[in-house]
């Protein structure tokens, strides 16, 4: 068992490149293994991220990488990363939510958002958004009962549409007030 003391989250810092496997393993295996109750792979085939854009993404201080580190283990378990980049002045964006299959369910994804919101009040934004895919209706349900999301009834259209399985995918855009 897991224990909320022993995981702790910090920003990405380039030091962290040479670790940068096994913070992309932790991505792309949330995101495109079976098994977990978050993955997208019934949306997409092959990797959400290469090493070529984690390092970018690592690097990019105007969009930072939080890391969720299990300090027992000595590793890199969950990341979300705050971004201005698809959103109006006064929100900020939480993407690149991801917690390893193992550590699902122990309150690592509700701990890295909740920084990420405090990260965006601290920098004066009003609004948080985040983007998942429609029919997700297990995962919607939990950024809106456990984060209070809500719906905005708006869309997105994916940011990699060339590893899309159903070109037609889209993603439904939730807001919360900070």
């Amino acid at each position: 068992m897991v224990q909320e003391s022993s995981i702790i989250v910090r920003q990405a810092t380039p030091e962290d490149l040479v670790i940068a496997h096994e913070i992309e393993k932790v991505i792309n295996e949330a995101y495109c293994k079976e098994g977990g109750w978050t993955g997208e792979h019934q949306f997409v085939t092959g990797l959400r991220m290469n090493a070529e854009e984690l390092s970018k993404t690592i690097l990019d201080t105007s969009q930072p990488l939080y890391l969720a580190i299990d300090t027992v283990q000595g590793r890199v378990v969950g990341t979300v990363q705050l971004s201005h980049e698809r959103v109006p002045p006064g929100e900020a964006e939480v993407r690149l939510l991801s917690v390893d299959h193992a550590y699902q369910s122990k309150g690592i994804g509700g701990k890295l958002v909740r920084m990420c919101m405090d990260e965006m009040r601290r920098h004066g934004n009003r609004t948080a958004v985040m983007h998942l895919f429609e029919g997700r209706d297990e995962l919607l349900a939990w950024y809106e009962k456990k984060l209070g999301f809500q719906r905005t009834g708006g869309f997105l259209p994916f940011p990699k549409p060339e590893i899309l399985i159903d070109k037609s995918s889209k993603f439904i855009a939730l807001k919360k007030d900070l």
